[in-house]
């Protein structure tokens, strides 16, 4: 691993999911409602996608850590309030899933 993949500030943490069929209505009220609960812990969205047509997930956010929490990434998605966030997203959504990935420009998947 290089120093560059190494070093927290490049990290994003990308999440990817599906609407459960009765629940497709409210998909963009669920990316609202995560994103304002992901906030406060100290990551900041970066990107927000909806795929309207094809295979890949109706859903991608990104979130980087708010400058002075780069090195927090990690214990935030192992917090309490992580937890609570997914398990109350999972209620609406199907194929959730996160991975830290090295930050770069553009869309990333």
């Amino acid at each position: 691993m290089s120093a560059a993949q190494d070093n927290p500030i490049h990290k994003k943490l990308l999440l990817t999911w599906n609407s459960r069929p009765k629940h497709q209505r409210e998909l963009l009220h669920h990316v609202r409602e995560v994103v304002n609960k992901i906030s406060p812990l100290g990551l900041e969205l970066q990107d927000a996608w909806l795929t309207v047509y094809g295979e890949a997930p109706e859903i991608l956010l990104g979130f980087t850590p708010r400058k002075g929490q780069e090195d927090q990434l990690e214990s935030i998605l192992g917090s309490d309030e992580w937890k609570e966030i997914v398990r109350d997203l999972n209620q609406y959504i199907v194929d959730y899933e996160q991975r830290i990935v090295k930050a770069s420009d553009g869309f990333q998947f």
